[in-house]
């Protein structure tokens, strides 16, 4: 990465170098200058776009282990057999349904909960192209945790807030949860809300207090938190 970064200034100086800034500095023609900041901006998008592939070689690393991977082949997510294998058992392991991981449609997120592609770059809940499978947001150490994409095709998501208190489902809650017909139900990141997902056809989300527990409904256009806590219910 050393050399990389060498290279990179290389690329800015010989660029640079070769503006004559003493005459530039006399000169009153302001078409020069208009050429000269041309060359500094073709300088600096030239090293961004070398920084920028030096980046996306070093962040290839296995899934499992996160050990930097050595082989040439572009499709390889893992280092061995063995890390193979482990991720392989981990992913049959976690209480996410397979309806949800088989599906290609993963991003991971920041802190303040925005979207992010596998690599960390920025992901968006409508296209497509910045989604990824189950496995390959699992394996990034991007943010601090993974989402799945709704996109109409089925499959929502109600978001019960501040229903869990000292641990405790509150009852509103619980006799909420009752009526839903869910195939998967966890504790949402924060702890104090959940999350249950149900097969539903697309429509426009919304945000309301129904007997007293705090709603959203979403089913496209967003993303929803996976925190592998599968509710439990007493």
């Amino acid at each position: 990465m050393d050399r990389a970064i060498t290279r990179a200034k290389s690329l800015v100086e010989i660029d640079l170098n070769a503006l004559d800034w003493a005459e530039l500095a006399d000169s009153a023609d302001h078409g020069r200058w208009l050429r000269a900041l041309d060359d500094v901006e073709r300088a600096a998008k030239r090293t961004r776009d070398f920084l920028a592939e030096i980046v996306r070689e070093d962040w290839r690393r296995c899934e499992n282990c996160r050990a930097r991977l050595v082989t040439g082949r572009s499709d390889a997510r893992y280092c061995s057999s063995r890390c193979r294998v482990a991720a392989h058992r981990k992913l049959k392991a976690t209480p996410v349904p397979l309806e949800l991981r088989k599906l290609p449609r993963w991003v991971r997120y920041s802190t303040k909960k925005v979207p992010l592609q596998a690599n960390g770059d920025p992901a968006k809940s409508n296209d497509p192209a910045t989604w990824s499978s189950y496995a390959t947001v699992v394996g990034s150490i991007e943010g601090v945790g993974v989402g799945f994409v709704l996109n109409g095709d089925g499959i929502g998501c109600f978001d019960l807030d501040h229903c869990i208190v000292a641990g405790e489902l509150s009852a509103d809650a619980k006799r909420f949860i009752a009526e839903v017909n869910y195939f998967y139900a966890e504790v949402s990141p924060s702890g104090h809300g959940v999350h249950l997902w149900v097969k539903a056809e697309a429509q426009k989300g919304y945000r309301r207090t129904v007997d007293g527990v705090q709603v959203e409904f979403y089913t496209t256009g967003r993303y929803i938190t996976i925190t592998s806590n599968a509710l439990r219910l007493t």
